[in-house]
């Protein structure tokens, strides 16, 4: 993870973002919501049985309304920059986990490049913001 202000680098993490079952969404995001604490709980989003989880997570800013967070995530860890683990957040270490959560607020864009998965639609966020401008004047 690459955050920039006006272009310019201020610091960059390693992540671990959605595995083949779980891909987590190209294109642009927005904080949504931020959270100290959030349970992740699997059966929000139909998954029961094998691979389904029920964990509290800390520092957890929302990004899209299907569900994903970036967030800390110490079980990842050891994963984070070499292999792709979450079920379509983006994991990070509690230590950037928080500095994320104490400097993006709500409205702040997020955007994931360089995965598998399509990108993610209007519908699954702030559309406005998720829109080229060309087709949002049309």
């Amino acid at each position: 993870m690459v955050v920039k202000r006006n272009g310019t680098v201020i610091t960059s993490n390693r992540v671990s973002k959605g595995r083949d079952e779980y891909p987590t969404y190209n294109g642009v995001h927005v904080v949504e919501a931020k959270y100290q604490t959030k349970i992740m709980d699997s059966r929000t989003r139909g998954l029961t049985g094998a691979g389904a989880y029920r964990v509290e997570v800390a520092w957890a800013a929302r990004i899209s309304d299907s569900g994903e967070f970036v967030h800390a995530a110490p079980w990842s860890v050891d994963s984070e920059g070499y292999e792709n683990v979450s079920h379509g957040c983006v994991n990070v270490s509690t230590e950037a986990a928080k500095w994320f959560y104490d400097r993006f607020i709500p409205g702040g864009p997020v955007i994931i490049k360089e995965h598998r998965r399509t990108t993610l639609e209007v519908w699954d966020g702030y559309g406005d913001v998720q829109t080229s401008f060309k087709d949002y004047v049309t």
